[in-house]
């Protein structure tokens, strides 16, 4: 391996201790906004740098997905993360502490923030017999992760990278890109507007806990421990 290799493994490994600062209740705004950095970061050069730090096969990600098929037109729902009960809906924690180890190779735990799904409709009685849950948890390829839906609005769907690309540029968590976002893709930002316009389901903006259960599916996978031990050793 090069050194500018694993420079940029072990840069990478470094996001997902950024990552870390999410999971606590009470992750602060300036986190918040930099995870669609420290995802992105995740999203694009995971799998190139996972045979890099001498890991087999392919990285995947044991997450939630919406497979609700068809998908009612007129259904909207959300799969995210969550400080406290939300004011309908379910809620329930995905798992109550995130595990990993530090430097020396000691076990340590992290406080985790849950998962909720939101599940509502205007004109249709939500009926599960409709389709079953919407929401199925199994494993997934790290492209299927990000590219999978995971949530709609009114049956405009939207992907988790939708998501992180909306917080980037939409509301400007790192920097705007104007027309060229929304050209790239309106279908999703529409949907993500109605979203983030819903009066907060939480006490944070609505769309920061569907970023921040993106960061827990992430550090509680073990695909993600397993990087980030491996860079380590570099």
């Amino acid at each position: 391996m090069t050194t500018q290799n694993a420079r940029f493994a072990k840069n990478l490994a470094s996001r997902i201790d950024d990552l870390r600062k999410l999971v606590p209740v009470g992750a602060s705004d300036a986190n918040v906004r930099a995870a669609t950095a420290w995802l992105r970061d995740i999203h694009d050069n995971l799998q190139e740098f996972w045979a890099y730090v001498g890991l087999s096969g392919d990285p995947t990600i044991k997450a939630y997905g919406l497979e609700w098929n068809p998908l009612p037109g007129d259904i909207t729902a959300i799969l995210f993360g969550g400080e406290e009960t939300p004011q309908f809906g379910h809620a329930g924690p995905l798992k109550p502490i995130v595990h990993s180890v530090d430097a020396q190779g000691a076990p340590i735990e992290h406080p985790s923030i849950g998962l909720s799904s939101i599940i509502m409709s205007q004109t249709t009685s939500i009926d599960f017999t409709m389709g079953g849950d919407p929401f199925h948890d199994r494993d997934r390829s790290l492209a299927d992760y990000f590219a999978c839906s995971v949530g709609c609005c009114e049956g405009k769907s939207f992907s988790r990278f939708d998501v992180i690309e909306y917080a980037a540029y939409r509301l400007g968590y790192i920097h705007a890109q104007g027309d060229r976002y929304l050209k790239r893709s309106p279908v999703a930002a529409a949907a993500l507007d109605k979203i983030d316009e819903f009066y907060p389901l939480y006490k944070r903006n609505n769309l920061d806990y569907v970023l921040l259960s993106i960061a827990q599916e992430l550090l509680n996978s073990e695909a993600i421990e397993r990087y980030r031990v491996a860079a380590g050793r570099l």
